[in-house]
């Protein structure tokens, strides 16, 4: 089963692989889709796991956009 952060991921593996080694961020990706996953599999009860990416931004960058997510997602306006 894959989601939209694994096909992402693999796009940018793709890219990658068709380019040549670029200087990116991109590392992290597979961690968090494999803790995302892991968290998943263990099942613990009332968890539900969610993973997103935010194309062309960074941990600075992405921040807004996060917070505002968390809140839509919290208080149920996503």
């Amino acid at each position: 089963m894959t989601n939209g952060c694994e096909d992402y991921l693999f796009q940018l593996e793709e890219q990658c692989f068709t380019r040549g080694p670029r200087p990116c961020g991109d590392r992290f990706l597979g961690s968090m889709t494999r803790l995302a996953q892991t968290l998943r599999l263990r099942d613990y009860p009332g968890l539900r796991v969610t993973c997103r990416i935010f194309p062309g931004e960074n941990h600075y960058s992405a921040v807004p956009s996060v917070v505002n997510s968390g809140l839509r997602h919290l208080y149920g306006t996503a």
